[in-house]
């Protein structure tokens, strides 16, 4: 199965257009052969996981580099969009860095799904985890990117997925990024009995702290390409308030009041992909993709998630609750 991903990755057409009319239908037959790949492929991941063995792979020598990038690029149904891309190699090597980024966060994802070519594993089976090589690779790919695009050069498909992959990894509910942010940080006893709530209610001593930090007109910085268009507005304003609350939370709370402010911003976060999705209907293609790199820099200082995340997860003895990945990533730290 992962030859015919790696086939299917490395399509090439003799004319390197877009698809134009005399071409349609390619799209439409990649769609289908991905879905028909996806739906073989789910079962057998699914068997895997019930057996609970994680996601060990030995690296380079159980599975090639050709093969594992071929994986990345074909997963997420990511195929069809390439379908209408003039430059497939160049933004075959955008789509790979994106996974990569995403990866280096969700790790605890991909143990609880069995998901045999994730890269934190694949990483370590080579030996090099110990230097957080995937991340630093993956976080210079994304500033290399957006430079590229910030000096005025088009967008391919694969080139917008890394751009995007950083804001949705932190900004969605799915890897309980925060919450996770915060168990590393603080050493809660018992999370899963303090679940939080949407507004969250916090200890007196806690409470009033929380609302002044909140309400402080303090600056916060972000670390970024400089002179970026001043295009960026409510996500990064929404981005920047959720990460003051996280590190304020790291610092100062207690061990009740950290726990609910983990859920309660995990909650919270998805705020930030609907701005930005909304922004994009009035933002040309260069300027959306700054904006979302924008947003996903303030994940990456001063604390940088996909080091911290992927270095835990990957070091972490994890056990899952029945029924955990399909409802409530509850994990026993």
């Amino acid at each position: 199965m992962l030859l015919v991903y790696k086939a299917v990755s490395n399509v090439q057409f003799d004319t390197p257009v877009p698809l134009a009319p005399r071409f349609k239908g390619h799209q439409s037959f990649i769609g289908m052969l991905n879905y028909d790949l996806q739906n073989d492929v789910r079962p057998i991941q699914n068997s895997w996981a019930a057996e609970k063995n994680g996601p060990w792979n030995l690296g380079p020598a159980d599975v090639s580099r050709e093969d594992w990038i071929a994986y990345l690029i074909a997963d997420c149904a990511a195929l069809v969009p390439f379908a209408y891309d003039a430059d497939y190699l160049t933004s075959r090597t955008g789509m790979a860095n994106g996974m990569i980024l995403l990866q280096c966060q969700d790790l605890i994802f991909d143990t609880g799904c069995s998901n045999r070519v994730a890269t934190v594993p694949y990483a370590e089976a080579a030996g090099v985890a110990q230097y957080g090589i995937r991340a630093g690779y993956a976080v210079a790919a994304y500033s290399a990117t957006a430079k590229h695009i910030f000096e005025g050069n088009g967008v391919p498909f694969g080139y917008s997925a890394v751009m995007c992959a950083s804001p949705w990894g932190p900004f969605r509910t799915r890897y309980r990024v925060w919450e996770r942010f915060m168990k590393y940080f603080v050493p809660v006893s018992d999370v899963s009995k303090v679940p939080g709530v949407i507004v969250p209610h916090l200890c007196g001593v806690c409470a009033p702290a929380f609302d002044k930090v909140m309400y402080s007109q303090e600056l916060e910085e972000v670390h970024a390409l400089e002179g970026l268009p001043d295009v960026f507005g409510r996500p990064a304003s929404l981005a920047v308030t959720l990460r003051r609350a996280a590190m304020w939370a790291c610092e100062t709370a207690c061990e009740i009041c950290a726990s609910k402010l983990g859920y309660w911003i995990d909650q919270a976060a998805y705020i930030v992909l609907v701005t930005l999705m909304q922004d994009e209907a009035v933002l040309g293609a260069s300027e959306c993709m700054l904006q979302n790199y924008f947003v996903g820099c303030v994940a990456l200082w001063p604390i940088s998630m996909p080091f911290l995340l992927s270095g835990f997860d990957l070091t972490a003895m994890l056990s899952f609750e029945d029924g955990a990945m399909g409802e409530r990533d509850v994990v026993d730290i």
